[in-house]
């Protein structure tokens, strides 16, 4: 199965499935993508026994306060980083005690807003207890856009993630 050919309906079914089956649990940080992540996983019946939390830490604070990232870290790799975005899967995992934490980070433009970044520039990231994993991604097109794109990409990779763990 071509991962960008996935549906991305029928993969949230499917590993909202396979969630329920396997009694994982998900929680989520998002900042580029703003709460799309969220509303995709709660839009079928039934994700309310899987999901559990979104945090939309937007600001730098956010993630400071929210998920425990340290100022140096940022001031290291950048707001927009596989080491930001895997630190915010592995904190969202284990502050909100779920199996599987869920992360995106980017700059969806029109500026670049983090100094390491350019426009169009994501990470998505997935954490478990025995896995971890960072996924780089370049998008083009209107904020709007690269936010739908997003979202749709975190759910394939969700997906493919959850297989790789049975």
């Amino acid at each position: 199965m071509n991962m960008n050919t996935l549906n991305p309906v029928k993969a949230l079914a499917s590993l909202l499935q396979f969630c329920q089956d396997n009694h994982l649990s998900l929680s989520v940080a998002e900042s580029v993508t703003g709460g799309r992540v969220s509303s995709a996983l709660t839009a079928l019946p039934g994700s309310s026994m899987i999901f559990k939390e979104g945090i939309v830490c937007y600001s730098p604070e956010s993630k400071k306060s929210r998920l425990h990232i340290k100022n140096e870290t940022i001031q290291e790799f950048g707001l927009v980083s596989s080491e930001i975005t895997l630190i915010m899967a592995q904190e969202v995992r284990k502050t909100l005690k779920v199996d599987i934490g869920i992360a995106t980070t980017g700059n969806a433009g029109p500026e670049a807003n983090d100094s390491f970044a350019k426009v169009g520039q994501v990470f998505i990231a997935f954490s478990s207890k025995n896995k971890d994993v960072v996924i780089p991604k370049f998008y083009q097109g209107t904020r709007n856009l690269v936010q739908r794109k997003i979202t749709q990409d975190v759910i394939r990779y969700l997906f493919y993630f959850l297989l790789e763990l049975k």
